[in-house]
């Protein structure tokens, strides 16, 4: 009678918070617009929700719902050790190697002195013995390193940022993910001794290294599993289901052995889940066939397990602490900020940096989010005594940085001339293009286009007057305005900001002139071009124009329909979702390896390679060499991310 009345509490919890969670995936998108991270909304929506407001999600539905935490931390493993492709660590191991030991170190050993000068302000620590003291600043200084790949690779995409200082920034991140939880292992170990106030003892040391041990060996283990389920013929969604039973799993072996071993041999055996979920997945990234396959679950999984996870550690916060102890996060905050300076800035004059390079070094490295709040969540639950106000506090922190992280990351990244930002573009609700260039082409699609409700401008210049004074009678339906000079102000005066598309007929010269006022000051979204010369195609790749070189377009388009006719219906426009574009390749780290080799972003279909005058069939094989121009199809979205990549 117990069990199943607590089997239907249980289900009451799930339903209930199942309704809260589909509503905070709605609601945080508000936050979404205030260019807030999804994840802030998502706490704040658990906040509301939670025992501390209006009480939707009750205490003891909490303690229920634990199983979650599990869940989405072994996700959350699984998804950074599938992050670290060493392929593309390649050629930069030196610079990130440096500032990635700088970071830890550095920001580790200032954090725990000035935490420990702090300490007798904080509630937790505040008239507690020295090694207990020392335990918790060992903790929070591991915490304080942890960084957030997600939101910089979001960063990175949305500016288009490439370069040194970018690419610097972009491996530190991911390198420090794995490191950071073999840190935090080592960390926990020794700080459970010194809090529960257990002598030293040199087995402890050797424990702690065995602990280690075992848990890379269960991650090798767990790798093979991971490759039985994906070798399995199933279902997508019960594939889903199981992989997350399997991280679940981790956790669950962990607890076990931990009330095992303590019970039978008077030692609490510690399993790391998270070290272990890491080196299952970069195993599997790294060393198999599976690497897509892992990848395409973690993206389609991932938004439900981060939905559920956030918005229940918002519910877990007390706010009456918060509200009491705002400032003590503050300080902690502003501690993790004077250490990643100093350590950011060391590592910087190590390998070299430019000196305003050097100032802005530590911008990229402040935003935390789940690596960061599952070490928080892991921590509160091992130690009841100061959990509460351990875990509200520190996740108080990593909410201030996702506040201040993001914007001065690309404030540096503008500073450092690695950012290529496209301009401001806003639909008014007429659809218009501007055709520069007079000819029977140009008039012949302004006619086609206002017979689709486009408001159609031609613009003509001294290289076309002479044709203009004979094509009067064609162009009575249509606005045509004389540019004298091609320069920002005839732009403005043209009311270019108003212009949906733009197609540029003019010579290769001022077809980029006019391409790069309109990219970088009005945003316009479709930019066509008609090149003269092939060679030439390529720079205007990086204003994101759809290119026509008019002797080859036709017999290309006649050649796809031949090889492939979806992929080209998909090409002329019958799939609205779907874009074409073609991506010259400028990352000496992607020259020489092969498409399969690469982690283009799920979705993108390759269609074809340009190299030199010679279009090339591909396959997962097809190696690529600079400025291979790749032609792809797939969504806005996804060719952004390729482009990134091929580019960076």
């Amino acid at each position: 009678m117990i069990i199943r009345t607590e089997i239907m509490h249980l289900l009451t919890a799930i339903f209930t918070f199942t309704i809260i969670v589909v509503a905070s995936n709605e609601l945080a998108k508000v936050f979404q617009k205030l260019k807030l991270p999804l994840i802030t909304g998502f706490i704040i929506i658990g906040v509301i929700a939670g025992p501390a407001l209006l009480k939707m999600i009750p205490s003891d539905s909490l303690e229920r719902l634990k199983f979650i935490d599990d869940v989405a931390l072994a996700f959350i493993a699984f998804a950074a050790g599938n992050e670290m492709f060493m392929e593309e660590l390649k050629g930069k191991l030196r610079r990130i190697g440096i500032m990635t030991a700088s970071l830890i170190v550095i920001t580790f050993l200032v954090s725990f002195f000035l935490l420990l000068f702090i300490s007798e302000r904080v509630p937790f620590m505040a008239q507690q013995p020295y090694a207990y003291k020392v335990g918790i600043s060992l903790l929070i200084s591991t915490i304080f390193v942890a960084r957030s790949p997600a939101s910089a690779i979001a960063i990175i995409n949305e500016l288009r940022a490439k370069g040194p200082f970018t690419q610097t920034a972009l491996g530190v991140i991911i390198l420090k993910e794995i490191l950071v939880i073999i840190l935090f292992t080592i960390i926990f170990s020794i700080s459970v001794n010194l809090i529960n106030d257990i002598p030293f003892d040199v087995k402890k040391v050797v424990l702690v290294f065995v602990e280690l041990l075992v848990s890379v060996g269960l991650g090798y283990l767990y790798c093979k599993i991971l490759k039985r389920l994906f070798s399995l013929k199933i279902n997508a969604t019960v594939e889903a289901f199981i992989f997350l039973i399997i991280g679940w799993s981790l956790f669950g072996l962990s607890h076990f052995v931990e009330h095992w071993s303590a019970e039978h041999f008077n030692i609490r055996f510690h399993i790391e889940a998270l070290l272990a979920g890491i080196v299952a997945s970069f195993r599997l990234t790294n060393n198999t066939k599976y690497r897509l396959h892992l990848e395409n679950l973690i993206h389609k999984i991932g938004p439900f397990v981060y939905v559920a996870f956030f918005t229940k550690v918002g519910a877990d916060i007390e706010l009456s602490v918060l509200v009491s102890y705002w400032q003590i996060a503050v300080y902690l905050f502003l501690i993790r900020i004077l250490a990643l300076i100093v350590a950011s800035v060391t590592g910087s004059l190590i390998i070299g940096d430019k000196l305003k390079n050097v100032l802005m070094s530590w911008t990229p490295y402040i935003t935390q989010a789940g690596v960061s709040l599952g070490l928080i969540t892991i921590v509160a639950s091992y130690f009841p005594q100061f959990g509460v106000e351990f875990e509200t506090i520190l996740i108080a922190v990593v909410i201030l940085s996702l506040f201040v992280g993001p914007p001065l990351m690309k404030r540096a990244l503008i500073a450092a001339g690695e950012a290529h930002q496209k301009g401001q573009y806003q639909y008014d609700g007429t659809r218009d293009v501007i055709i520069f260039g007079l000819e029977n082409i140009s008039i012949n699609l302004a006619h086609t286009l206002q017979q689709q409700n486009w408001k159609v401008k031609i613009v003509t210049c001294e290289e076309n007057e002479r044709f203009f004074e004979g094509s009067e009678k064609d162009l009575r339906s249509i606005e045509v305005v004389r540019m004298k000079e091609l320069n920002l102000e005839f732009m403005k005066k043209l009311n270019m900001k108003a212009a949906d598309a733009v197609v540029l007929l003019m010579s290769d010269y001022n077809n980029y002139r006019a391409a790069e006022l309109i990219y970088e000051h009005f945003g316009t979204p479709t930019i066509v071009v008609r090149v003269e010369d092939f060679e030439q195609m390529s720079k205007f790749k990086k204003f994101d124009a759809r290119v026509v070189e008019p002797r080859t377009a036709m017999v290309s388009l006649l050649e796809n329909f031949v090889r492939s006719p979806y992929a080209t219906s998909l090409l002329i426009g019958e799939d609205e979702d779907k874009e074409v574009a073609d991506i010259e390749v400028l990352s000496p780290e992607i020259h020489g390896k092969a498409l399969r080799e690469i982690r283009l972003p799920l979705g993108v279909l390759v269609i074809s390679i340009t190299r030199g005058s010679e279009s090339i069939l591909t396959h997962g094989y097809t190696r690529l060499r600079l400025h291979d121009i790749v032609t792809v199809l797939g969504t806005p979205e996804q060719i952004e991310q390729t482009r990134v990549k091929l580019q960076f």
